[in-house]
């Protein structure tokens, strides 16, 4: 059986942590039920034993998971799904809280009394917490802040995928190259290309850490935020937006990088939202969501003048359905829309939700790009700013090129308003020229009369 990735321990103190066993899995294969340890999706665990009857391999799985300590069992149904999972109570829950007694943060099973690491960095502890979670396959991890309030809560990536509600049907290939080499990352890496990434780099952490992707390119590998593209669940393709892990010890950026999936998180189920996969905070915080069939730019030449407006249209309706949700409007540029095909048509599917503007302002830098508002050049924000991101990004799909192109002081070019509109049609121009006013008060009051607005002139 390949060993299992376990963290090593980084505080001489602290007791060594217990033995790190496998899920459990039943499956049933030429008229038999196999009971065996379940390998991170390859089928080459340990086999344990067979049994003829269901039932009496359910009672043996179980009883062996309590004896020994495995975290749960998976029952599957066929070879590609799994029907229900049945936990041991000790690994339901691992919480990271603060331990008054001794001023540290703790990573402690809410079943025990020894904690598997203490520190006195609540961001190290998360981070700890999360690794421990993945290498033990606890059920739930709980974030608690320093005065004992549960502020969130990190499910399995089993139950986050729904398998034990649903039959969800996920891959069990193996994931590209060795899941045990460097499964924090901390190795010297090699040199990343856009083919399928080998095991000491960056991205085979990533792969260690979620085991759900498989063949993963790397996209983007500069810049606080890397970009990196995988096979998903059932045939899937994610991207992944993972945060630099330079600046993974960095409270402030972390906490960004975090706040910002949470809104996407909470818009992920919207139709005009790109949907979140999953998300974790080792080996470096990360999210992956829904590719789509591509992006803008992919698909630009097969848009006429109504399907661009029906995709500024789409991204409109995710940010009038953020507002329901007390969710901070931001992320309406070319590179942040996804694409899917829906009765035919091409629609669009907001992804970022703000996650880079986020990090960029946690980290001290004023990120200006063509679709900013003036007023956030100083650092503000109106109800009307959304209505001028959504106007230039009906400027950069209508014209093909993004507002003040050329300019050479784009920060200027936007504080002094008026971009060159003379190459918009004239039924949408005045839509245009009133969303990117200068003055917020000038522009459309809210983004449902930006909305109507466009739907009137098409």
């Amino acid at each position: 059986m390949v060993p299992r990735d376990v963290p090593d321990p980084t505080d001489p103190a602290r007791v060594e942590p217990p033995p790190c066993r496998p899920p459990l899995e039943l499956i049933e294969g030429g008229g038999r039920w196999v009971l065996e340890a379940y390998n991170r999706g390859h089928r080459d665990g340990e086999t344990y034993a067979t049994y003829d009857a269901q039932m009496d391999a359910m009672r043996a799985g179980k009883r062996r998971m309590d004896r020994d300590r495995h975290p749960c069992l998976l029952r599957w149904e066929s070879d590609t799904s799994v029907g229900t999972i049945y936990w041991n109570p000790d690994f339901e829950r691992l919480a990271v809280r603060y331990d008054g007694l001794t001023e540290m943060w703790v990573v402690i099973p809410t079943e025990g009394h020894v904690p598997f690491y203490t520190t006195d960095r609540q961001e190290l502890a998360a981070k700890y917490g999360r690794e421990v979670q993945e290498a033990y396959d606890f059920k739930h991890l709980e974030l608690y802040t320093p005065d004992g309030e549960l502020h969130r809560t990190i499910d399995h990536r089993f139950v986050r995928n729904e398998l034990d509600r649903s039959g969800v049907r996920f891959k069990r290939e193996a994931i590209t190259g060795d899941p045990a080499a460097d499964p924090l990352g901390e190795d010297e890496p090699e040199a990343e290309t856009a083919e399928t990434v080998r095991a000491t780099t960056p991205a085979s952490a990533l792969a260690a850490a979620v085991p759900d992707l498989t063949d993963i390119e790397v996209e983007l590998s500069e810049g606080t935020i890397h970009r990196y593209r995988a096979g998903w669940t059932d045939g899937e393709e994610a991207l992944i937006a993972v945060l630099d892990p330079e600046k993974s010890g960095d409270s402030d950026v972390v906490d960004a990088f975090l706040e910002a999936v949470e809104h996407w998180k909470a818009m992920s189920d919207v139709d005009q939202a790109a949907t979140v996969y999953d998300d974790g905070i080792g080996p470096s915080p990360w999210v992956a969501y829904a590719a789509g069939a591509g992006g803008l730019l992919d698909h630009l030449h097969e848009l006429n003048l109504h399907g661009k407006v029906r995709i500024v249209d789409d991204v409109a309706a995710a940010y009038e359905t953020a507002t329901l949700y007390d969710v901070p409007l931001a992320g309406a540029s070319p590179d942040n829309v996804r694409l899917v095909t829906a009765r035919g048509r091409w629609r669009g599917r907001l992804a970022d939700w703000g996650l880079t503007r986020a990090v960029a302002e946690a980290e001290g830098e004023q990120l200006v790009t063509h679709y900013t508002a003036p007023e956030q050049l100083d650092g503000g924000r109106t109800t009307q700013t959304p209505v001028y991101q959504l106007g230039a990004l009906t400027y950069w799909l209508v014209t093909e090129q993004p507002p003040y192109a050329g300019a050479r002081d784009l920060t200027a070019a936007i504080s002094e308003g008026g971009p060159d509109t003379s190459a918009i049609p004239n039924r949408i121009r005045d839509v245009v020229d009133r969303a990117m006013a200068t003055d917020p008060a000038e522009r459309f009051p809210r983004v449902s009369a930006f909305r109507k607005a466009l739907d009137d002139v098409l």
